[in-house]
């Protein structure tokens, strides 16, 4: 199981950046750098939408090849549920 974001909790609205953040990021730079392509780019799509970007324009402009929406989004979801 690959480890992407840790589990912050926080107030609807609001993110909280701490440690464990900070672990999650180093973790994510790690597996774009280092494993394999889809790894890569999953990591890749999931830094960008952490640092602020939109999961659609990620999707469309932010990767080296296009991807549906849907698919970003379901990166996006399963990383979610692998966390909460």
């Amino acid at each position: 199981m690959m480890v992407l974001f840790p589990k912050i909790r926080s107030a609807p609205g609001q993110t909280k950046r701490t440690g464990s953040y900070r672990k999650g990021k180093q973790v994510l730079l790690e597996h774009r750098d280092r494993h394999r392509p889809d790894v890569r780019e999953k990591a890749a799509a999931l830094l960008k939408i952490a640092e602020g970007a939109s999961a659609y324009r990620v999707a469309t402009s932010g990767l080296l090849k296009r991807r549906k929406p849907d698919t970003v989004y379901n990166w996006l979801n399963i990383n979610k549920s692998e966390h909460s």
